[in-house]
C-alpha cells in the first residue's frame, strides 16, 4: 500500500469509486485489529482486497483529483499557495482528462495511463514541494510549484 500511502491523489477512494465498500471493510477489520483483537493466518487473508488506487475511468481519476485538491484545501487554507496553484491548474487539466474520453474512445486503457501519468505528475509536485517546505518554520517561505509541465507533458514520470 506504498503508493496509497500520504498525501496523494491515489491515497483518495471516493463513495462510489470501485471497491470503496471494500476499503471501509478493511479499514474497520484493521481497526479492530490495532485495537488488541487476535488475528489468526486466516483472518489475515480477509483483509486482502482489490486495489482501489488506481482509477478504473476517467471520470474517478478526476475525482481522484479533486479529492486530493480538497484535501490540500483543508490541510493548508484556501488562501495557501500550494492549493490555489493546484486548483488553478486543475481547473484546465481537468477538462482535459474527461476530453480523453473521446480521444481514446477505442483504446481506453492507453487514455486512462495518460490521467494516471498526470495524478502521478501532481503527486510528484506536491511531494516535491513537501520536501522543501519541511525543511523552513512555515510552509508559506516555499513557493508553490508550477503545475504547467503536467499540462504540457513536460516533467511527468513515465509508467
Amino acid at each position: 500500500m506504498e503508493l496509497g500511502a500520504g498525501l496523494n491523489p491515489f491515497s483518495v477512494v471516493c463513495a462510489g469509486h470501485h471497491n470503496s465498500k471494500d476499503v471501509l471493510v478493511l479499514a474497520e477489520r484493521q481497526a479492530t485489529v490495532e485495537a488488541g483483537a487476535t488475528v489468526s493466518l486466516s483472518d489475515t487473508l480477509e483483509f486482502k482486497t482489490k486495489d482501489a488506487r488506481f482509477p478504473k475511468t476517467y471520470l474517478q481519476a478526476l475525482d481522484k483529483l479533486w479529492a486530493f485538491c480538497l484535501l490540500c484545501c483543508v490541510y493548508f487554507g484556501e488562501n495557501h499557495d500550494l492549493y490555489n496553484t493546484l486548483f488553478a491548474s486543475l481547473q484546465i487539466v481537468g477538462p482535459l482528462i474527461q476530453n480523453l474520453e473521446c480521444v481514446f474512445a477505442s483504446s481506453k486503457k492507453e487514455g486512462l495511463l495518460i490521467a494516471i501519468r498526470a495524478m502521478l505528475g501532481y503527486q510528484s509536485k506536491v511531494q516535491a514541494w513537501l520536501r522543501s517546505a519541511r525543511a523552513t518554520p512555515t510552509t508559506d517561505a516555499v513557493a508553490a510549484h508550477d503545475f504547467s509541465c503536467i499540462l504540457e507533458g513536460h516533467g511527468v514520470p513515465d509508467l
